[in-house]
């Protein structure tokens, strides 16, 4: 098992690397989901259907329990979606990492033609994926995505 050592004594493993590497990449696509899920749900549900009698044979609400599926479903895709956007914040105010996240994960560039973009070396390109990587390794600590290694 590869083991990436980080500043400040954190450490990942290749899988969580892959992971948050995922999220970045899915980030457009997990977003756009969580969000459609919910406005759909909530369209196809708002409703009421009149023409049936109403009976109550158990307590609850059943629409409040199928969106509370659906919320929890999300939850993971939005908390993922959480810690690509703590990263952007984090990097507000440096454009240039910035425009690598978007032409890197978001518009799926190669490394090359990143570098190309951005007019970084690939020294420099991989200095700064490490360093995207590890703060959303923090991030996905403190939002408990994964666990204590």
């Amino acid at each position: 098992m590869d083991i990436f050592v980080l500043k400040g004594d954190l450490s990942m493993t290749n899988e969580i690397r892959k992971r948050i590497k995922q999220a970045f990449y899915d980030y457009p696509k997990m977003f756009k989901q969580a969000v459609i899920s919910t406005v759909e749900w909530a369209e196809s549900n708002m409703a009421v259907d009149y023409s049936k009698v109403s009976v109550q044979t158990s307590p609850g609400n059943y629409k409040e329990t199928q969106l509370c599926a659906l919320l929890d479903d999300n939850l993971k895709i939005v908390r993922w979606c959480s810690v690509v956007e703590k990263v952007l914040e984090h990097y507000h105010f440096e454009k240039d990492k910035i425009k690598f996240i978007e032409s890197h994960y978001f518009n799926k560039k190669s490394d090359n033609n990143t570098c190309i973009e951005i007019c970084i070396g690939r020294a420099t390109f991989y200095r700064w994926q490490d360093e995207i990587i590890e703060e959303a390794y923090k991030w996905a600590k403190e939002l408990k995505l994964i666990g204590e290694n």
